[in-house]
């Protein structure tokens, strides 16, 4: 849960060196998540602000729940440019709370195992969600409850589904990033396999 912005400095550095020993990575210096900051990063606009607000509100998110410095490299971007990030900060960012929906779909590998990153519209192409659909099948999992981090994908170049085909993916659509805790329950109340 995000300090309120009076929150003396001692609670504030304790909060940011627990995430740091969870492996959270800042490429920002850290900064509280405001109520102001929330709304702007879910309403429309892509000024500077929005897009200061939509990065503290992401970054709050992953480094509260768990996330690798890798895999908030993979939302984000790495600060040295090596990955670009999945998330298009141009367009609204919000933490939501789920279900609804009661179902969400994901292009998964033929093992059928679930990632972190859902469709939670169930109707758009990998393309729009940045992946390639090779080797990918559709897959409906049930959802349990919990939050995630509701974003749009921005055309990436996805290099690591068959790293000898890159494809550049359109982006555009809606994605839901959860945890690995909240992935592990929706894994174990559905099926393997595709």
């Amino acid at each position: 849960m995000p300090l309120a912005p009076d929150a003396n400095s001692a609670e504030l550095k304790l909060r940011a060196s627990e995430s740091l020993m969870n492996g959270a990575s800042f490429s920002t210096p850290f900064k509280c998540v405001t109520p102001e900051d929330i709304e702007i990063a879910k309403s429309a606009g892509s000024t500077p602000r929005h897009i200061d607000a939509r990065e503290a509100v992401a970054r709050d998110f992953l480094n509260n729940n768990g996330f690798t410095k890798d895999q908030i490299a993979d939302a984000l971007g790495a600060s040295d440019g090596s990955k670009k990030g999945g998330i298009d900060l141009s367009m609204p960012v919000e933490v939501v709370t789920f279900p609804p929906p009661e179902k969400m779909t994901q292009y998964v590998k033929s093992h059928g195992y679930p990632g972190n990153w859902f469709d939670p519209l169930s109707t758009q192409s990998p393309e729009m969600l940045g992946i390639n659909g090779e080797k990918r099948t559709l897959k409906n999992f049930d959802v349990v409850p919990g939050n995630g981090l509701k974003s749009v994908a921005k055309p990436v170049v996805d290099d690591w589904t068959n790293p000898e085909n890159p494809v550049l993916t359109s982006g555009g659509g809606i994605q839901l990033l959860v945890n690995d805790e909240t992935k592990n329950m929706i894994s174990r109340i559905n099926l393997r396999g595709v």
